[in-house]
């Protein structure tokens, strides 16, 4: 191509007009070649490099392992979390699962489950006994995606800490779940012209967190959400009305019709009542969020432990949980939310802000693909298929401002944020996006990991709470492996990641179009 525009601009026998032309013709291919912008595969040799850097922190990992299990100190806070998080990041990089090293860890997760109520750790536990594979752990998936259930706020997200659900409610929260999203409307939904998720109506500007709020964003993850609940009714199972009463038939020669049986109504008793996934119609609050009892200060849910609270109720929907009406309040927390520039925030706002941080850009990335996941698609092939949301092509756009170029070096590089390289890893994997724009996302972000590997085989991280070398070094270790605990989601995307790709290219930067749908800021 450049020889090509040399070739135009050297023979001075071209005319003006024919000029012009060449030019249009250059400018239509270099925007074909951007376009259809590809990462390419890495070579043998920097594949090789990738891989000693994956053995290098699971040999860490294996080594630092304490006898209880995990990877914490004895006063250390997250005993559990520091050890969930190590033993996933084992399995996706082939550790087997009956390995002595593993085997601990699952002691651990099983052993803790019963009083356990931090949204981190409830997360990771789905996560890592669904990589696991013992069918003896069902059960127990079930119990703890039913405490993500029972702490989702109002706003659709979650904090830090969700209620201890019994066994017995367990049970009576799934049942009522499956008879308020049966299969029969599902097929009604599938059936829809349009998806019932669409169309937020505009809400005032609030937020969930006070205007005045000095709490720390790092809460330890302990404890309950305050407040007591109502009095659970006596037998703590509730019961279904009576059938209205009907007239007697008056007998005749003819052999009577069947009577028509009608449905008895759902109900939902008055202890789970204020749980925000029994509501009749699925909406934010028009205020700030209330707290679970009565006089309760409001819930203060963040976009951190929200992402962790999909990835669990997502995994767990594989275990018969019904988590369809808790993803749809989620989705409408993003929708809602996201900022002018397409990104999103920590904390929740309707309508958003003027931006947001990149990791929680892509926690709406993900919320807004489960949106498209639990849509129903066209049954027919010859039915139009939806067209690409404009808020995940903005939020892409946002995100690809935040993802450096590849330099080829491998070496000698700043080190950049675990926890930010793992949440844009699970974006690019769950879009089926080898380049986000013109941006390698994953060679970008492996010379970066290759060349900060500490001699011990661990990273360390900077700028995120928490970060340790057993945390970063987990996060690392999923990002080279290209982990994807959604693979299911993926394939329901009904996305070409190509013509994703090239409307991202084709988007202007300085203007989102998530800016028109969302309402007017204060």
């Amino acid at each position: 191509m450049p020889n090509a525009t040399k070739a135009c601009v050297s023979n001075r026998s071209f005319s003006p007009r024919r000029v012009r032309v060449g030019s249009a013709v250059l400018l239509l291919l270099l925007f074909a070649a951007l376009g259809s912008v590809q990462a390419a595969p890495l070579s043998k040799e920097e594949q090789i490099l990738v891989d000693r850097a994956i053995d290098a922190g699971v040999a860490f990992l294996k080594r630092s392992q304490g006898s209880n299990g995990g990877w914490a100190g004895p006063k250390q806070e997250h005993q559990l979390g520091y050890a969930v998080l190590p033993g996933l990041a084992l399995l996706e990089c082939g550790v087997p699962a009956n390995s002595p090293a593993i085997r601990r860890v699952a002691i651990l997760v099983r052993r803790a489950s019963g009083s356990l109520v931090a949204t981190y750790e409830l997360s990771l536990c789905i996560l890592f006994l669904d990589r696991l594979g013992d069918p003896k752990d069902r059960e127990l998936i079930q119990t703890l995606a039913a405490r993500l259930i029972a702490g989702q706020a109002e706003t659709g997200g979650w904090t830090y800490a969700c209620p201890l659900v019994t066994k017995k409610t367990r049970d009576e929260m799934l049942t009522l779940l499956r008879k308020l999203d049966p299969p029969e409307a599902m097929e009604a939904v599938a059936r829809a012209e349009r998806d019932p998720l669409a169309d937020t109506p505009a809400r005032p500007a609030t937020s969930d967190s006070p205007s005045n709020d000095t709490r720390s964003p790092k809460p330890p993850l302990q404890g309950t959400i305050t407040g007591k609940p109502p009095a659970t009714p006596k037998g703590g199972v509730f019961e279904l009305p009576d059938p209205p009463e009907t007239k007697k038939p008056v007998p005749t020669s003819e052999k009577p019709a069947k009577p028509e049986v009608k449905e008895k109504p759902v109900v939902v008793p008055r202890h789970l009542k204020t749980l925000p996934v029994f509501r009749k119609e699925l909406e934010l609050p028009r205020g700030p969020a209330r707290g679970r009892g009565k006089g309760d200060a409001p819930i203060v849910t963040d976009n951190s432990n929200t992402q962790f609270a999909i990835l669990g109720l997502w995994t767990a929907q594989r275990y018969d949980v019904p988590a369809r009406r808790s993803m749809q309040l989620m989705v409408r927390r993003f929708e809602s939310s996201q900022n002018n520039d397409g990104s999103w925030s920590y904390r929740y706002r309707s309508g958003g802000r003027k931006e947001g941080e990149p990791a929680m850009t892509c926690v709406g990335l993900l919320g807004l693909a489960v949106g498209s996941g639990i849509a129903r698609q066209p049954r027919d092939e010859g039915q139009a298929k939806p067209a690409l949301n404009p808020r995940i092509v903005d939020g892409l756009s946002a995100l690809r401002k935040n993802v450096g170029k590849a330099t080829g070096t491998w070496r000698n590089l700043p080190m950049e944020n675990t926890y930010y390289l793992w949440s844009l890893e699970r974006v690019g994997v769950l879009y089926g996006l080898p380049a986000i724009g013109d941006r390698d996302w994953y060679r970008w972000g492996a010379e970066i990991l290759v060349a900060n590997q500490q001699p011990r085989g661990f990273w360390i991280s900077t700028d995120y709470p928490g970060s340790s070398p057993t945390i970063d070094t987990c996060m690392a270790l999923l990002f080279l492996k290209r982990a994807n605990f959604t693979a299911d989601l993926s394939k329901k995307l009904n996305i070409k990641p190509e013509e994703l790709n090239a409307t991202i290219i084709r988007t202007k930067p300085s203007q989102s179009p998530g800016e028109s749908m969302n309402e007017e800021k204060p």
